[in-house]
């Protein structure tokens, strides 16, 4: 199996070096446990993280969306007076958003 470095995650731009040093042996770890071995399962599975964290910057999502901000970045679930109801309620809009999705529970 391909182990990625630290330097390859920098140059492809998914990360700082420091923060991809930071990151690369968790993410290796990961491709092992979860049988991402194929180049393109394993640049799908990079991708998608460095996307979802801001290039490993983040390790959780903050939900605490105004009305414009959830009107803004999730259109397709809030029209203004659903935002209305939702806005600032972080676990009603995960729940909202993400629950009962893709495998998802509340």
């Amino acid at each position: 199996m391909f182990k990625i470095k630290a330097e390859e995650i920098a140059e492809a731009g998914l990360a700082t070096y420091d923060v991809a040093l930071r990151w690369s042996d968790a993410l290796n770890d990961a491709m092992v446990k979860y049988d991402i071995t194929t180049p393109q399962r394993q640049a799908g599975f990079l991708a998608n993280c460095a996307h979802e964290s801001q290039g490993f910057r983040r390790v959780s999502e903050n939900l605490n969306y105004s009305v414009e901000g959830l009107r803004r970045v999730f259109p397709r679930y809030f029209d203004e007076s659903l935002a209305q109801h939702y806005a600032r309620k972080p676990e009603a809009i995960a729940n909202h958003v993400y629950a009962h999705r893709l495998g998802n529970g509340d």
